[in-house]
């Protein structure tokens, strides 16, 4: 019994830290365009939809950034979009297309 006391107070505690550090990411801005979205099947019972949407965007430098998105952004997003990205971390902030 004890044994998952601690395993349960591990993974809160490591879950209260990815967040932590998520926060204190820097929030960023720049164009992007819209080139690939998917779902995935949730791996922790955190969302509560049980699923995950991803777009992957690719900024003006060329990089691309998959970032963890709404399911109703996940809707309003097609490939190909251009528009102006702003960023936290893995987690989209908003999308405002051109």
């Amino acid at each position: 019994m004890w044994i998952m006391c601690v395993a349960l107070l591990i993974g809160i505690s490591i879950l209260l830290i990815t967040q932590w550090l998520q926060n204190r990411a820097p929030v960023q801005t720049g164009p992007a365009a819209v080139v690939y979205r998917r779902v995935e099947a949730a791996k922790f019972a955190s969302r509560r939809s049980g699923w995950n949407y991803l777009v992957t965007f690719r900024l003006r430098d060329g990089d691309t950034l998959e970032l963890f998105v709404s399911e109703a952004e996940y809707s309003r997003l097609s490939e190909g979009l251009q528009g102006q990205l702003t960023w936290q971390s893995d987690t989209i902030r908003s999308f405002l297309p051109e």
